[in-house]
């Protein structure tokens, strides 16, 4: 907190609040790296109540086509869902 002085008239402000950030990400493949499940969560927690929270997960499933026994092509797709 910070003292401001307007000619006698005192107030105080917050000034640069204790903030801590967190952020992790879990990632999981299934079925040899074919199919990924995973998410992040994202925190912000300040002083005085000023705190953001996210949840973020994404389902992503990849399609590998076969030619003469060897992965040669493949398609990607992915899906995400938030909360905040």
């Amino acid at each position: 907190m910070a003292t401001i002085d307007n000619n006698g008239q005192k107030r105080e402000e917050m000034v640069e609040p204790l903030t801590n950030y967190f952020v992790t990400r879990l990632q999981k493949d299934i079925d040899g790296g074919n199919t990924v499940l995973g998410g992040i969560i994202t925190a912000v927690n300040r002083e005085q109540g000023l705190s953001d929270f996210c949840i973020v997960m994404h389902i992503q499933v990849v399609l590998i086509f076969y030619t003469s026994g060897k992965r040669e092509h493949g398609i990607s797709k992915a899906m995400l869902f938030s909360v905040v």
